[in-house]
């Protein structure tokens, strides 16, 4: 690890879908997490679908992201009522 990525402080970054090459959420967790890692070393909690599409990506590789998979997907989630939920809370 160079030294430049050992002294960025590490940040969690939580995002249930990544895409670097996807619009909509996906993209926003892509680009948010790109953004970020400019500043932070980051650990990106994920599914493991959005693991596989992100790892080797360049930056992801460069800026040296870890990532944790997640097990499972939510599924009790119901669309647009989760998203309400979560951004009037």
């Amino acid at each position: 690890m160079s030294t430049e990525l050992a002294a960025k402080p590490e940040i969690i970054v939580v995002t249930l879908s990544m895409d670097p090459h996807g619009g909509s959420e996906p993209g926003k967790g892509w680009w948010w997490s790109s953004a970020l890692s400019e500043y932070f070393r980051l650990h990106v909690i994920t599914r493991e679908y959005s693991r596989q599409l992100c790892k080797d990506e360049p930056l992801a590789k460069k800026e040296g992201w870890i990532f944790h998979p997640t097990q499972r997907d939510i599924t009790t989630w119901k669309i647009p009522k989760g998203y309400f939920d979560i951004s009037s809370g």
